[in-house]
């Protein structure tokens, strides 16, 4: 039998009429899927998103992921920042038969604009990753064109997504 835990659904069984949930039950997270604004950031997310944080999620775990569903035109980033720790941004189609074309196009600028920093946008309309070493600046980062879904996720090595200096 399955119930709900939070945000997701865990197994459990009767013995001798006591409920006993599974040894591994801390392990399994399902259904965190939320269709509304996420306060886990200082910026707001409006699309179908999923989030699995290490440090609330799996006891510590020194890892951190997070998916959104992107349909529209949108700035998900508007001021550029950087992070203590690497970040691992990918975009992927959500067209079965075409896993190549993103059907929008995506911009990242890393630097500051300073003499030995020079601001650099990167474009991309096709299946990618933006590496972001810990203390890179970077943003904006903008969809544009958005003509059907994509999946943006980034991944971290560290237990909580937060911004380590913000610009403006």
């Amino acid at each position: 039998m399955w119930y709900n835990r939070g945000n997701s659904l865990v197994k459990q069984h009767y013995e001798g009429g006591l409920i006993i949930m599974a040894k591994y039950d801390k392990l399994v997270i399902q259904n965190p899927v939320d269709y509304g604004q996420k306060t886990y950031t200082d910026y707001p997310i409006y699309e179908a998103n999923v989030w699995y944080k290490g440090s609330t999620d799996f006891g510590g775990s020194p890892f951190t992921m997070t998916l959104v569903r992107v349909d529209h035109d949108m700035v998900m980033e508007e001021k550029s920042h950087t992070h203590d720790f690497d970040m691992y941004v990918w975009h992927v189609p959500l067209v079965p038969d075409n896993m190549e074309d993103l059907g929008c196009e995506v911009e990242m600028v890393y630097g500051t604009g300073e003499e030995d920093d020079p601001i650099e946008k990167y474009t991309v309309t096709k299946t990618s990753c933006f590496f972001v070493p810990a203390g890179v600046v970077h943003g904006p980062y903008t969809f544009r064109n958005v003509t059907r879904p994509m999946l943006f996720m980034h991944a971290m090595h560290q237990g909580d997504y937060y911004k380590s200096q913000v610009f403006d």
